[in-house]
């Protein structure tokens, strides 16, 4: 059973591949320029200043310790510079079995994000925040679904006749539907025929590969993600800011914990509900574009 005891949540998206690999996460972020210091990245070095993020697996550089240097982490002690070499740190992220704790420093992360004038790469956006449902691979190439939670499947807008859920192991359907005229469906797990643990692909008819697989959650595991984004909603001073902590919130934990959450789909739900009006549009962007990149659609028999 997960336990969700983190400390903190900073707006870091995901490269889910496959659901068991996650790429280079960033942890941290200089918020002031430090004189004789360098980090880094990619095998190339740079000076350390206001803005700079700092990944997993860099290599900080200095003359002072690393404890001393203007670095926001997003989950200390989880996240810190461990001395590797006199006047060098590697920057090093200790998982912790637990998520639940860091949404009571939500709010704050999000604020320094505002605040700070950090234009850092989790503030890069790609295009419009939110594309039509209809347009994306939902819930993606890889998800977790939550018990007696709906979830919405998309097939990328084509023309499709039957939609077939298929137990992976066993090579059963377990499930079909007839999709005529429709671009999307909603339905929950448990109409599915899905059961938890089991991994299940999803194909429309006449694809030639599955167009994506789904696992369901345990209830214990579910139960405690939920309780997080309750925590979220008793401390939120508006919606709009609890949707977009919520999000930030789901797509933390699916970074972090690739090999058990792939909640993606369910921040790209919350966020749709968010009016042109509402909501800072920058976090919207942000929150949502590597989201996107994971339903983004593929060729039919990819």
């Amino acid at each position: 059973m997960l336990t969700i005891k983190l400390t903190v949540i900073l707006i870091v998206v995901f490269s889910l591949t496959e659901f068991v690999f996650a790429q280079q996460q960033d942890i941290g972020v200089f918020y002031q320029n430090e004189t004789n210091c360098r980090v880094k990245q990619d095998e190339i070095w740079t000076q350390c200043k206001k803005g700079l993020m700092v990944a997993e697996g860099d290599f900080i550089e200095t003359t002072r310790d690393a404890t001393a240097l203007g670095i926001q982490w997003i989950a200390p002690p989880h996240t810190h510079g461990e001395k590797i070499a006199p006047n060098q740190y590697k920057a090093v992220f200790t998982r912790p079995a637990g998520k639940r704790s860091m949404v009571s420093s939500i709010s704050s992360i999000l604020g320094f994000g505002r605040k700070s004038g950090h234009e850092g790469q989790y503030l890069v956006t790609r295009g419009d925040a939110l594309s039509a449902v209809e347009k994306m691979q939902l819930p993606g190439h890889m998800a977790t679904l939550l018990p007696g939670a709906p979830v919405t499947l998309s097939w990328c807008n084509r023309p499709a006749r039957k939609l077939v859920i298929t137990d992976q192991k066993g090579g059963a359907p377990v499930f079909s539907q007839d999709i005529t005229g429709k671009r999307s469906i909603t339905v929950t797990p448990e109409a599915m025929g899905i059961r938890s643990g089991v991994l299940y692909s999803w194909a429309v008819e006449g694809d030639k590969a599955p167009s994506g697989q789904l696992l369901l959650l345990n209830k214990e595991s579910a139960a405690e993600i939920v309780d997080g984004l309750n925590d979220i909603g008793k401390t939120a001073t508006n919606e709009s800011d609890k949707i977009l902590q919520q999000a930030a919130y789901l797509n933390f934990l699916s970074e972090t914990y690739p090999d058990e959450i792939s909640l993606y789909w369910r921040s790209i739900e919350l966020l749709a509900k968010l009016g042109a009006e509402m909501g800072d549009k920058a976090l919207v962007e942000k929150l949502s574009a590597e989201a996107r990149d994971k339903m983004a659609c593929k060729e039919p028999g990819y």
